[in-house]
């Protein structure tokens, strides 16, 4: 397989902690690899860009004014895959549930950022940088957190690299999937390289949304094999890895009368590791009822997203600077949610 160094920047979701690294990685010798003794702990961020319908993936089942304010595109509770008598996965996620079922995966709800924007740049650019821009936000998070730096060419990590084949499933296939082999790799060549992202767009789904079929179904499908491809392309490197998943914001509790959302606040994310104490829904749910609502029109955000990645940062990658990552947020330890064993 082959592949031009333009090719791999634009299709490649890698942000390695910080851009002073993407020079190195492609200017770097060829097959000069960095090996050390032991193994770093390991952070993947996964974008879901365009504002991923929380409600939808994660399903309120048990609540019926979902169902009020979703007809035609609801997920009917004999569909869903029932977590824990209240909440369900989108049968699109199936693929997810045995992580589920083995405790390794965790999920939050009703999460997103204190900033109501409803713009995609905007709000992404504050998922990434976590400071506004107009208070000076001159980097990302990821590379105030910190990382080895990475040396050697792109080339190496993609020639003839494919996920391992995993029993009985399906073997995923999209941009999304290749980014994820890539960074397979990377993680198994670099141990040094602790904070990486890949992501995946297409979650804005004004009309046609779908229901158990459609857009979103598909998208779900998509993400849902590539990561537990992914997952178990990683082997040994499980045990010192957490992936988490994450969305601008999310969309409107009620349907549009074109069959889809519209930008809306309040989102899920997903947390996956063997250190992870899964198997539970986390988070505050405020309700879909419309006297609940944010605005009167969305699901209101009771988790800052900070508030989780602040955990997995301190408590598995084991860095004590919250406040340099996560400057004018309080990511006090006593608040945290205990994901993380």
């Amino acid at each position: 397989m082959s592949i031009t160094r333009r090719r791999f920047l634009r299709k490649s979701a890698f942000a390695f902690a910080g851009a002073s690294i993407i020079p190195s990685l492609i200017n770097g010798p060829a097959n000069a690899l960095t090996f050390t003794h032991g193994r770093s702990k390991r952070l993947v961020v996964v974008f879901l860009r365009g504002a991923a319908d929380g409600l939808n993936m994660v399903v309120p089942h048990g609540e019926p004014a979902y169902y009020e304010m979703r007809p035609t595109i609801n997920i009917p509770r004999s569909a869903v895959i029932d977590l824990d008598g209240f909440f369900g996965l989108h049968p699109g996620m199936s693929s997810l549930e045995l992580l589920w079922q083995q405790g390794q995966l965790a999920i939050v709800h009703a999460t997103g950022s204190p900033r109501p924007s409803r713009k995609h740049f905007e709000a992404q650019d504050f998922m990434e940088c976590a400071i506004p821009r107009e208070r000076g936000a001159d980097s990302r998070w990821m590379s105030r957190c910190g990382s080895e730096e990475v040396r050697s060419s792109a080339e190496i990590f993609l020639a003839g690299q494919h996920f391992e084949a995993i029993p009985g499933a399906q073997t995923p296939s999209g941009d999304f999937a290749e980014n994820l082999r890539q960074l397979s790799q990377l993680m198994k060549t670099n141990p040094q390289t602790q904070v990486l992202s890949s992501e995946m767009g297409r979650w804005d789904y004004h009309s046609n949304q779908g229901a158990l079929e459609g857009q979103m179904a598909d998208s779900l499908r998509e993400v849902s094999l590539a990561l537990i491809a992914f997952w178990s392309d990683l082997g040994t490197l499980r045990e010192d890895t957490v992936v988490v998943t994450m969305s601008e914001f999310g969309r409107s509790v009620g349907e549009n009368n074109r069959g889809g959302t519209d930008h809306g606040h309040g989102s899920v994310m997903f947390v996956l590791g063997a250190n992870v104490k899964g198997r539970k829904v986390y988070g505050d749910w405020p309700g879909v009822s419309p006297s609940q609502l944010h605005m009167g029109l969305d699901l209101a955000v009771t988790t800052d997203w900070r508030r989780v990645l602040g955990e997995v940062i301190y408590r598995h990658l084991g860095k004590q600077n919250l406040s340099e990552v996560f400057p004018e947020f309080d990511n006090n330890p006593e608040r945290f949610l205990n994901l993380i064993g």
